[in-house]
């Protein structure tokens, strides 16, 4: 077979139907054993498998060290979810010393190919301030980012008490940055602010009334 040949990607998949049980008997060390071929060939898909494998323990001992260097090999190489599960690892101390810059770094990596779970994290670490300067709008932006990419935390993040209140904030940086002028972004929803809102909204073929909504600030994000 391809995979018995040394063809990394039939390699890795095998793995992953072992390891899921699909297609193949569940079966974590066959899982292991096949994602550690790719793996040694620097196949960085399975790179990060193996790495989850220790991370959880399954098929071989938990080993979070050797779970970040897995995933280390990976992220170098600049493949997405290795950069995320690594800047996971970093942001909670596991299998390295816990750096809260280090993980929104790696967050931010991720966050900028599109991985939501990478966009919602790099959300959280703007909104609480760690890692980075605390920053309302930014956290707005990638929650917004990270809910249009199917990440489930992130709606409950736009609608928590500590980001609830930077709607209209975010909803007038991103007007200005499109060329709209809603004034300064002081997060009053006054006439000039609406009148902006009216205006991109006619332009983007969205109801004109003014609001600020998550529709709204979804449309800002995706035309920016």
């Amino acid at each position: 077979t391809r995979a018995e040949q040394g063809d990394v990607r039939a390699q890795n998949k095998i793995g992953i139907m072992h390891r899921d049980g699909r297609g193949a008997p569940q079966d974590d060390p066959e899982a292991v054993r096949w994602f550690r071929l790719a793996a040694e060939q620097g196949y960085g898909a399975a790179q990060v498998n193996l790495g989850w494998m220790y991370q959880e323990g399954r098929g071989v001992p938990r080993n979070e060290p050797e779970a970040v260097r897995r995933y280390v090999l990976a992220a170098e190489r600049g493949h997405a979810v290795a950069q995320y599960n690594l800047g996971w690892m970093y942001e909670r101390g596991r299998g390295v010393a816990q750096n809260d810059a280090e993980a929104v770094r790696l967050f931010r990596l991720a966050a900028d190919q599109g991985v939501a779970a990478a966009q919602n994290d790099l959300g959280a670490m703007y909104i609480l301030g760690r890692g980075v300067s605390r920053d309302s709008v930014e956290a707005v932006r990638w929650f917004v980012l990270a809910a249009a990419g199917g990440d489930d935390s992130s709606p409950i993040w736009l609608q928590d008490s500590l980001v609830r209140p930077s709607w209209v904030s975010a909803a007038q940086v991103f007007l200005a940055e499109r060329g709209y002028d809603p004034g300064p972004a002081d997060g009053a929803l006054a006439r000039q602010t609406r009148a902006a809102i009216r205006a991109f909204q006619a332009a983007n073929r969205l109801p004109t009334d003014g609001v600020v909504t998550l529709e709204l600030l979804q449309a800002l994000v995706d035309s920016g």
